[in-house]
């Protein structure tokens, strides 16, 4: 991992003063580079670089020596070189900025500079005004792009101390600056990626990886007994797990609903928490939301996957999520094992030979092992009722496993499909649920074994 400093030189006529940030305090530089260069950069060598993007009236005023008052005023250039850092130092012209066009030539140039796994440090202090915001951008479209680390942002205030003239006043003990580190708006960008991800996409892995960041490093400090980090990284896997279970259809699991049920409970926690993450907090309710309806043990939580998947493109998924929970909730409609293969295989045998008139001469498998029970399915209201959405989803999720190799229907005809089926079964679920079939399954297993 190579380490780089960017930084911006202006044109100003800089004067002498104190830098300080934190404990660390760097004594009449004219340079806010060459402060942060000895904070941060002391152990960079080959191939690390400290790179300085300058206009050509930054490199005449301030990259190089200049003449003033008959003195010669060493130049940034002078100053890296004097700390050893000459042969890592890579000045870079750029233009001014002052046009849409120039500041996508700046940002291409220092989007070119930076490699693939890069650990940034960025310096924002000087430049034309617009800069500071396209270096931020810049850095978020990088972090995602060639994986770079932000190892930090900072911007020098040197105007805390006053207008120049009253600077050139003081003595310089009294002339210091500190240093802010903004680095904490760079996970406001990694945020804003993440949140985008889970409102778009449904995605939570980038929200859950922030939060785990979070979590880490009050979990180290206290060994893993700090409450708030652990209720931030409970958050992080739970709303990793069901994104997981709703991406690989995990039926079971979606209906066990125990990931949304402690998900609830953490995030009902985090909201007594007055130092948590603050972009998190405005979230919690958009999640909460989201998961309301999930509830433990309840077969239903299938149909609500279905909402998720349809919200959020997750076309295959909401297919093979509805098929499989229809038959999961007219085998439990049946008083059969919704978990055992061969009532499930049951109950869509008997939604096939409906949808095909199979007379039940020629039933085979589990149809012809349990006649009266498959009877009582097909005599269901609710079984009659599915018998086309079925058939459609059948043949979707067909040409889904092959990967539209055989007989493929247009993206759009599958987001249709599922649309469409999805209305017509949870529309016949709300109308069949709270009516009893005439005889159930059970009734007929016991009949059976009479």
């Amino acid at each position: 991992m190579r380490n780089l400093f960017l930084s911006f030189l202006g044109n100003n006529r800089y004067i002498p003063c104190n830098y300080a940030m934190g404990e660390i305090k760097i004594d009449n530089v004219r340079f806010v580079q060459q402060a942060l260069v000895r904070m941060l950069c002391a152990d960079f060598r080959e191939p690390d670089r400290i790179v300085i993007f300058l206009t050509d009236d930054a490199r005449k005023k301030n990259w190089y020596d200049t003449l003033q008052d008959n003195q010669t005023v060493p130049g940034l250039k002078r100053c890296l070189d004097a700390m050893d850092k000459g042969e890592i130092v890579q000045p870079i012209n750029i233009p001014e900025g002052k046009s849409p066009e120039e500041l996508w030539q700046i940002f291409k140039l220092v989007f070119d500079v930076v490699n693939e796994n890069d650990r940034v440090i960025f310096d924002i202090t000087h430049g034309f005004r617009s800069l500071p915001m396209l270096g931020m951008v810049l850095l978020n479209y990088a972090r995602l792009l060639k994986n770079i680390t932000i190892a930090g942002v900072y911007y020098g205030a040197f105007e805390v101390l006053g207008p120049s003239r009253k600077v050139e006043d003081m003595p310089m003990e009294k002339r210091n600056a500190p240093i802010f580190d903004l680095s904490d708006f760079t996970t406001l960008l990694a945020w804003s990626s993440g949140v985008q991800e889970f409102v778009r996409h449904g995605s939570p892995a980038g929200i859950a990886e922030l939060l785990q960041q979070a979590a880490e490093p009050r979990l180290g400090a206290s060994k893993g007994t700090d409450n708030a980090g652990n209720i931030w990284k409970g958050v992080g896997n739970n709303l990793e797990k069901i994104g997981g279970q709703i991406a690989t259809c995990r039926g079971r699991e979606i209906v066990c609903g125990e990931a949304f049920a402690k998900l609830r409970s953490y995030l009902g926690q985090c909201a007594g928490f007055p130092d948590l993450p603050a972009p998190f907090r405005p979230l919690i309710q958009t999640i909460a939301a989201k998961i309301e309806p999930f509830h433990e043990n309840d077969l239903e939580n299938c149909l609500r996957a279905v909402e998720w998947c349809i919200e959020h493109d997750l076309i295959q998924q909401g297919i093979t999520l509805l098929q499989e929970g229809l038959v999961s909730l007219i085998a439990q409609r049946q008083g059969l094992d919704w978990r055992l293969e061969k009532d499930r295989s049951l109950v869509s045998d008997a939604l096939s030979v409906m949808g095909q008139k199979t007379p039940e001469s020629k039933w085979e498998k589990e149809l012809r092992k349990r006649p009266d029970i498959a009877c009582r399915i097909i005599a269901d209201p609710f079984s009659a009722a599915m018998v086309s959405d079925f058939d459609r989803l059948s043949k979707a999720r067909n040409d889904l496993n092959h990967g539209g190799f055989t007989e493929p229907k247009k993206a759009e005809k599958m987001k249709k499909t599922l649309l469409s089926t999805y209305a017509l079964i949870s529309e016949g679920w709300e109308v069949y649920k709270s009516t009893p079939c005439s005889d159930s399954a059970e009734d007929a297993a016991k009949q059976e074994g009479e």
